[in-house]
């Protein structure tokens, strides 16, 4: 039998208590414990679970409260972020008062550039006189260019630069990238095609990322810049350089407060040891910024050609203090990558005041003798400029120049060519040509003896036919 149903309660002297079974007094000592308890009432049973809901609630409440308030603070620090920084933005337009914002527009990456598909918008500069209207008409790229269309087989030339390049104060045909075409190509052979990328008010860092970002999808075969002019501004009101310019579009309101507070607070725990910033872009930066473009040039095989501007201060042989500087520094980056650099000093030196109606902007009969000095002078630039180009590239550098009745630039783009490809038969073929009409023999003798290996009935039998006599 269970111990625990048999069993019998014995007292301390082990003599036997009683004969109950133990789950008798189990279940006495169960009853008594149940009535010692106080039955719980329905009532205070509600009150309970209501008292535990509002708990509950009230803390859900708090909690919703506290997002609301988060979201609240984060809200105003966001809007007030992108509302400071979409105001310093929007007075990056320059010389608002002279309608410069019908003209141009804010951009994400550039600071600022040209609105597209304008047509006959009447800009208006300031000169010592009063003002100058001239008429704006841009691409659907936003440049002061007619429609691109594909490359083809046309060499092409990207201008970069400020005001200068995108030419205050005269009409689109009379600026000096367009007149550089005509005076490259001018009978309209579809041999080049210069591009007008510049930009007022540039400086040379957005020329830089202008480069980087659409430039290159041109395909130029040569960039030619003129910058030097805009860097020395005051810092813009964004109150930092060009270099450290972001794009704020792509980074919220917040993070751009906390990266003005910490840059304020960097100032005062340990203040730059040059002093504060005061002009857009540094000696240093500027000379980085123009190296950059040299390798980026030679990464993607165009030459790049430097155009140092003179102002009415040097024609009057008055030179301002202020440019030694900037000059200094592109001569300076030209040689130290073995750029191709054009000064205009002498061109201006030749010719009157008349050139200019401001002391930097020229008129259009300026930019036309800027343009006609440039071309002549693209010659040895490209000739000599071994890298990116290509025997076919340097054959139609040759007809360019010889189109322009430069013959010692065209023969000696045909040299180039043929150093990339001794058998390329246009370049011998010219070559030979420039040669015979030279009076060059000597020179003569071995060019025809590699047509003969190459085509002795064609090329080299017609140059053979209109060879002129060896003289004596």
């Amino acid at each position: 039998m269970n111990a625990r149903r048999a069993g019998y309660v014995f007292g301390h002297d082990g003599h036997q208590m009683g004969t109950e079974p133990i789950e008798i007094w189990d279940a006495m000592i169960y009853s008594a414990a149940r009535g010692m308890r106080r039955p719980v009432r329905q009532e205070d049973s509600s009150l309970a679970r209501g008292s535990a809901m509002t708990t509950r609630r009230s803390r859900f409440t708090t909690t919703l409260l506290l997002l609301a308030v988060v979201a609240v603070v984060a809200a105003i620090l966001e809007g007030g972020g992108r509302f400071l920084t979409r105001g310093r933005e929007q007075n990056l337009m320059i010389s608002p008062h002279l309608n410069w914002s019908d003209v141009q527009r804010f951009h994400p990456d550039l600071m600022w550039a040209l609105k597209p598909n304008l047509d006959g918008v009447v800009q208006r500069v300031r000169t010592p006189e009063g003002t100058l209207d001239s008429s704006i008409e841009t691409n659907a790229l936003g440049l002061r260019n007619s429609p691109i269309g594909p490359k083809g087989d046309r060499l092409r030339i990207l201008a970069l630069g400020d005001s200068t390049t995108f030419g205050a104060g005269v009409n689109g045909d009379e600026t000096w990238p367009a007149q550089l075409q005509k005076a490259l190509d001018p009978e309209d052979a579809g041999l080049v095609e210069v591009i007008n990328a510049g930009v007022s008010g540039y400086s040379a860092f957005q020329g830089l990322r202008y480069l980087e970002l659409y430039g290159f999808d041109l395909v130029p075969d040569m960039v030619i810049t003129c910058f030097g002019h805009n860097e020395w501004s005051d810092v813009l009101p964004t109150q930092i350089g060009d270099v450290e310019w972001t794009n704020s579009e792509s980074a919220s309101g917040f993070v751009l407060l906390i990266e003005d507070a910490i840059r304020g607070a960097a100032r005062m725990i340990r203040p730059k040891p040059f002093g504060e910033r005061h002009q857009r872009m540094t000696p240093g930066e500027f000379a980085d910024t123009l190296v950059r473009m040299d390798d980026l040039c030679r990464l993607h095989g165009c030459t790049l050609v430097h155009l140092v501007w003179p102002y009415l201060s040097d024609l009057r042989k008055q030179p301002r203090g202020d440019q030694a500087g900037p000059r200094a520094l592109i001569i300076g980056a030209s040689m130290y990558n073995g750029t191709p650099t054009i000064s205009l000093f002498d061109l201006v030196a030749e010719h009157s005041e008349a050139l200019f109606f401001d002391e930097v902007h020229m008129t259009a009969e300026g930019c036309r003798l800027v343009a006609d000095y440039v071309a002549a002078r693209l010659g040895p630039p490209v000739t000599e400029s071994l890298w990116g180009q290509t025997a076919e590239r340097m054959v139609r550098w040759g007809e360019v120049f010889e189109r322009r009745g430069d013959l010692s630039s065209a023969a000696g783009a045909y040299r180039q060519a043929l150093q990339y490809d001794a058998e390329n038969l246009p370049a011998l073929v010219h070559l030979a040509e420039i040669l015979n009409e030279q009076g060059d023999e000597q020179a003569l003798v071995s060019v025809l003896a590699k047509l003969r290996e190459l085509d002795p009935e064609g090329a080299y039998a017609e140059i053979e036919a209109h060879r002129s006599p060896p003289e004596g």
